[in-house]
């Protein structure tokens, strides 16, 4: 991380500034008229960043085993992906962690997201599904990810929380 907290700043023209990785981002880049990401992580072999001041509620993956490729739509073989969870609250993105599926924790809530199919990941052919999980809200603080379970501080700060993967509630 950057002195900033930042994994990196993005420039729309340039790509990372302050960083030896460049990264082809398309059309949206991260930059300070828009904001930088606040989560990030590593699922199904994507780089995964989530929730600017523009796009709160929004997820970007890289292309599959190439976090420099952000290409999206079907112009490469494995492209870029871009997801916004909508729920009937707002719901910005403070933290993400990887499990068996994607959880992106908000400050309003915890939220799932997984592949449709047990066979294929999420891609731009198979979108994910998105589970409201809880409705605890966290804190703007990095989830750690423990040998079972994530752990995160809930809103306000008071309580560590604990989110566990279950196969039965699928």
């Amino acid at each position: 991380l950057l002195d900033t907290g930042i994994l990196a700043k993005l420039d729309p023209l340039y790509g990372v500034v302050s960083s030896g990785v460049s990264i082809n981002h398309g059309f949206f880049s991260f930059n300070e008229a828009f904001g930088y990401p606040r989560a990030v992580t590593y699922f199904e072999q994507r780089l995964w960043f989530a929730g600017t001041d523009a796009e709160a509620t929004t997820i970007w993956g890289s292309s599959i085993r190439d976090e420099e490729e952000w290409t999206d739509g079907f112009i490469t073989a494995n492209p870029a992906v871009t997801y916004a969870i909508y729920s009937t609250t707002f719901n910005p993105i403070l933290s993400l962690i990887g499990q068996q599926s994607l959880v992106a924790l908000t400050a309003n809530g915890e939220f799932s997201i997984g592949s449709r199919s047990a066979e294929a990941g999420i891609t731009a052919e198979n979108p994910p599904f998105i589970v409201r999980n809880s409705g605890y809200g966290s804190e703007p603080v990095q989830a750690i990810l423990g040998p079972s379970m994530g752990f995160y501080s809930q809103r306000g700060g008071k309580r560590l929380m604990a989110i566990q993967y279950d196969s039965l509630q699928e």
